[in-house]
């Protein structure tokens, strides 16, 4: 015999219903907690467009800067010491998530970014003060400005060795960086003409060949050369 399906009385009257009190409570403590939140991230996007705005500005001044990227520690502040006793102007790259941390060292004639790409300041720089990783190297490099290198970990110090013979750049270990080395290696930099011409010398030699391409057709060459079953099937 055949029942239609009734609803439990007893199991309904077990199921906890959230009275609207207490929904509205609970929606504004949510908003308790995410209202801060919402109002640090307008904060920084703010502080970001600013710091963007100020970087466009010190590209349109006739002196060229320095450009200060990326190294731990005391480097950004010893960085912009040195640039305001050499009286020029910087741009210090810091990094998107150390925006606040470094906001104070910001004035006239210090500029402070999370990023801006190298292919564009570089170009326009006195010199580049940099860790010595191989991209900003060579991005350095390309745009034929000296270079002070502080490295601090792996390739860096291969790196700052090569640029130190080729007659680009001087080197301050990061752990040995301060303001007076750092003061004392840049003004002899700037001082040289050998090196700014030395650097403007090495840089076609950065565009002249088709890197990714070589690379591309080194790869297909020696895959063209593997047993067919040994290649990678996509």
């Amino acid at each position: 015999m055949a029942h239609s399906a009734q609803p439990d009385q007893e199991a309904l009257s077990e199921v906890n219903v959230i009275p609207l009190a207490d929904l509205s409570l609970v929606l504004l403590i949510i908003l308790m907690v995410i209202s801060p939140m919402i109002s640090l991230a307008l904060i920084k996007v703010e502080s970001a467009n600013a710091a963007a705005a100020q970087v466009q500005q010190e590209l349109t001044q006739p002196e060229t800067p320095l450009i200060v990227t990326y190294a731990p520690g005391n480097f950004y502040t010893a960085s912009a010491a040195v640039a305001r006793r050499l009286g020029r102007r910087a741009i210090l790259l810091v990094g998107r998530h150390a925006l606040d941390d470094y906001a104070g060292l910001a004035d006239r004639d210090i500029a402070v970014a999370g990023y801006a790409p190298h292919s564009l300041l570089f170009p326009r720089a006195a010199a580049v003060i940099q860790h010595g990783g191989m991209g900003t190297t060579a991005q350095a490099l390309r745009a034929g400005v000296p270079q002070l290198v502080c490295p601090f970990f792996g390739d860096q110090f291969d790196n700052a060795r090569r640029l130190r013979r080729l007659g680009v750049a001087r080197v301050v270990r990061l752990g040995r960086y301060s303001e007076k080395r750092a003061f004392a290696a840049l003004g002899r930099l700037l001082a040289s003409p050998d090196a700014a011409e030395r650097a403007r010398a090495l840089a076609p030699a950065m565009t002249r060949d088709d890197g990714p391409g070589i690379i591309a057709a080194w790869v297909a060459e020696r895959l063209a050369r593997q047993p067919i079953e040994h290649r990678l099937v996509a």
